[in-house]
């Protein structure tokens, strides 16, 4: 299992280098194949379908964006697909994580987790909001779900891995959506390093720490502990 996590981050790490030097072809397998082996890892018995979806679905996203310039299809069109896909990711993650909700005291940090994701998502609309045009409506629901997955991890039985990998996953597409739809320059190189990594750790965050804890919870029914 492990192997298949090093793999994962070996095709991670070469997806950017790989970009830069302009080969799309090859840059879209390592993108793609990265989320596809964390599928894979995750890929046991005692694992959510949930969770499976989810990952799978990120896949096509992943996919539907990077083919963007090799495709004979508009690009607006493979990202108003790729938008489609996450928030059907999203909303498994959201199944996921609402069937195993637990208390939370009021000194958790999830609970700073909760009010964060909240204030960023608030904040980032109001200011994307006067430049959204037709993409408003689209951008509103997709924001609203994305942080409707974030605060149910944080309230998830799931460990703080994964909690913060979910916040890892707002960060990621808030630096992803600004520059995407304020009609501003992006920063350089920096700022597709940064929404890669941060979206690469989220997705490795929750699928571990999801998978991992489930494996654990069946074991331990089953050894009667």
């Amino acid at each position: 299992m492990g192997a298949i996590i090093v793999l994962s981050a070996v095709l991670a790490g070469l997806y950017l280098p790989v970009l830069h030097m302009g080969w799309l072809r090859l840059a879209a397998v390592a993108k793609v194949g990265s989320i596809v082996l964390l599928l894979a890892y995750a890929e046991r018995p005692t694992t959510p379908r949930s969770l499976l979806a989810g990952l799978g679905l990120s896949a096509v996203g992943d996919l539907l964006l990077a083919v963007i310039g090799i495709a004979p299809v508009p690009p607006g069109m493979l990202f108003l697909a790729a938008l489609f896909s996450f928030l059907l990711a999203h909303l498994c993650y959201i199944r996921l994580f609402s069937t195993h909700t637990e208390r939370l005291s009021r000194a958790s940090f999830r609970r700073v987790g909760m009010a964060l994701v909240g204030a960023a998502v608030l904040l980032l609309l109001s200011v994307l909001w006067p430049t959204l045009g037709a993409m408003r409506w689209p951008v509103v629901v997709y924001a609203v779900v994305l942080a409707a997955m974030a605060i149910s991890a944080q309230q998830s039985k799931f460990p703080a891995m994964t909690a913060i990998g979910a916040l890892l996953f707002v960060a990621s597409d808030s630096m992803l959506g600004y520059p995407s739809f304020h009609r501003v320059t992006r920063f350089g190189y920096e700022a597709p390093m940064l929404v890669w990594l941060s979206y690469y750790i989220a997705q490795v965050l929750i699928s571990t720490g999801v998978a991992r804890w489930c494996e654990q919870q069946g074991t331990m029914v089953q050894t009667g502990n």
